[in-house]
């Protein structure tokens, strides 16, 4: 499992890219993947149902699932959330072999904005 720091500003939009592939480097087919992209406030991880998460997003349509290539896009609305440290973690679901692992996990950083204006 790999473990990675992220960070962003509040109410910043941001991309995270992704690519699956095998021990031996070959992509991964996830056309019937779910991905699952999950922040909460450490103090919150034994919320078993994440209604308690501070973001969450489902990823099943991908840009391009025979690549093993998938993106997670947080909007604005995303990460507009408490300047703070977290933790997070993505969970992948193989549909076809009902199959669950958590190949990344790591800190969430939310870093406090300065400019306010949009326009």
């Amino acid at each position: 499992m790999a473990v990675t720091k992220l960070q962003t500003y509040r109410g910043d939009s941001k991309d995270i890219d992704l690519t699956f592939t095998t021990k031996t480097g070959s992509p991964v087919n996830i056309t019937d993947f779910t991905i699952f992209f999950t922040v909460k406030d450490a103090t919150n991880l034994s919320d078993t149902t994440d209604d308690g998460a501070v973001i969450t997003k489902d990823v099943t349509v991908h840009t391009a699932p025979e690549a093993g290539q998938t993106r997670i896009s947080l909007g604005t609305a995303d990460t507009n959330i408490t300047p703070n440290s977290y933790i997070y973690d993505i969970q992948v679901l193989n549909s076809g072999s009902s199959k669950v692992s958590t190949p990344v996990k790591g800190q969430f950083i939310v870093m406090q904005d300065v400019t306010k204006r949009e326009t």
